[in-house]
């Protein structure tokens, strides 16, 4: 089973998880310059991803944080795609044991459960790649949604 996990927002990430062969793929969100989410650039590869779900945080805050949600939303509406969406708080106490924003923590489990996954970025201050967490949030969300699913919803396609 392949899943989606998006973690929003300008600096935000989109992760491919294949929960058959623990195999990931991530990409940073690409944005206009007028910083709304490129979406025709998320249309095309979330439709290349072959994914069976898709998975969102719900967001409530700030406004372009719920716009860009809804951007995803009508995307994988568009594609027939299984859209999830899982409160910030019920995922982090879950996987996290706490809900927490602290972002390293993010990236230490994900690290734990997907050793091999390349959550690094450029970081544009440090010119050096390093952790990044919205990276390891995508693929976590991913990974909690691929836990809640039925065993009838994990049919292949």
């Amino acid at each position: 089973m392949r899943g989606c996990g998006i973690d929003c927002g300008i600096k935000g990430s989109i992760a491919l998880l294949d929960t058959d062969t623990q195999e990931t793929q991530l990409w940073d969100t690409q944005v206009l310059p007028d910083g709304t989410l490129d979406a025709f650039w998320v249309f095309n590869l979330i439709s290349e991803l072959k994914a069976d779900y898709a998975v969102i945080e719900n967001v409530f805050r700030p406004l372009s944080l719920i716009r860009m949600a809804g951007e995803y939303q009508a995307i994988c509406k568009l594609l027939d795609l299984p859209l999830y969406s899982v409160a910030v708080c019920t995922w982090k106490i879950e996987l996290l044991g706490e809900n927490t924003a602290n972002k390293q923590k993010s990236i230490t489990v994900c690290k734990k459960i997907f050793p091999n996954a390349d959550i690094n970025r450029l970081s544009p201050k440090q010119k050096k790649l390093s952790p990044n967490a919205d990276r390891a949030e995508a693929l976590l969300l991913s990974y909690y949604q691929s836990l809640k699913l039925k065993p009838s919803q994990k049919k292949k396609k």
